[in-house]
């Protein structure tokens, strides 16, 4: 028996993926991000990792040289760095592709092992408390380079302009959030200091934070991790670092023991219960990853 020819198909055709990025954002706001509070982590960190490739490309400018400024006065928060700032192809490759990092890109800087982040990603956590995102960048890579606009929404779409170098008189970055009427609890200027102090306290750049009152601009990592200080006695730093861990953890420690492995790149302390563990207890670790929490 023959059967008959099939019939023909049309020819196949490659397409891409089309995103929802609302949806995308809620998926990552109930599934990988904590809470809405993570959108600060992520812009200090992407400001951080620009700072070390700024450095980079002038390994003789002091510590203190470039750092991050932070606004919010209830109806912006801002976050301004003097990092290594984004060209307009950048923009295009890095702002306008999710989940590309600008930390993979050798034009960046190729000690990739100093990044803590990647940019791809988390600017999208900004979504999860403003419907728009505006950067401002200029790259310090080129003398009298362009200064590029960037504007992200909440429905997926965006919006490049170039700018004259005067729009922003120096190399870096600022991004600027409308926040929403429903993320005030995560956008008003206390609660933005407090998450500033939460994950940057120990961040070797200088942070400050501005509430837009007039007021000088409040340190946001005075000093330096309690086992990095100098201390006039033994005494002192016993006490100073049994009174971090106490607010770290909760209770007063019996003891503290200091860990400093080279090797594996770990430095700080461990705090030892005053009392034996109860069954269930919960572990509790704080871990910062270059100064970030």
């Amino acid at each position: 028996m023959t059967l008959p020819d099939a019939p023909l198909s049309p020819a196949a055709t490659d397409r891409t993926f089309q995103v929802d990025l609302r949806g995308l954002v809620d998926l990552l706001s109930h599934h990988l991000y904590s809470s809405p509070r993570v959108y600060l982590r992520e812009l200090l960190q992407n400001a951080v990792d620009a700072l070390t490739a700024r450095h980079g490309l002038e390994p003789s400018a002091p510590a203190d040289a470039f750092g991050i400024r932070l606004y919010a006065d209830g109806s912006v928060v801002r976050v301004e760095d003097d990092g290594v700032g984004l060209t307009e192809a950048d923009v295009h490759t890095f702002l306008a592709t999710i989940g590309r990092s600008s930390k993979r890109a050798e034009k960046i800087a190729e000690q990739r092992g100093d990044f803590i982040g990647q940019f791809g990603i988390g600017l999208l956590s900004c979504f999860l408390v403003a419907d728009e995102i505006h950067v401002l960048s200029r790259s310090a890579r080129t003398p009298d380079a362009p200064a590029v606009e960037w504007r992200g929404r909440g429905d997926g779409s965006y919006t490049v302009r170039t700018l004259p170098a005067s729009a922003r008189s120096r190399p870096g970055t600022t991004v600027t959030l409308t926040p929403r009427t429903d993320a005030g609890e995560w956008t008003r200027p206390a609660q933005v200091h407090a998450l500033a102090r939460h994950f940057g306290s120990l961040l070797r750049h200088p942070v400050t934070f501005d509430d837009g009152t007039g007021g000088p601009g409040a340190p946001v990592n005075p000093e330096p991790a309690p086992w990095a200080r100098t201390y006039p006695t033994p005494g002192a730093r016993s006490r100073t670092l049994s009174a971090y861990g106490e607010e770290v953890f909760g209770f007063t420690p019996l003891d503290t023991i200091e860990l400093d492995l080279p090797a594996v790149g770990l430095k700080g302390i461990a705090c030892v219960l005053p009392e034996a563990v109860p069954t269930g207890r919960r572990h509790g670790h704080r871990v910062h990853v270059k100064g970030m929490l």
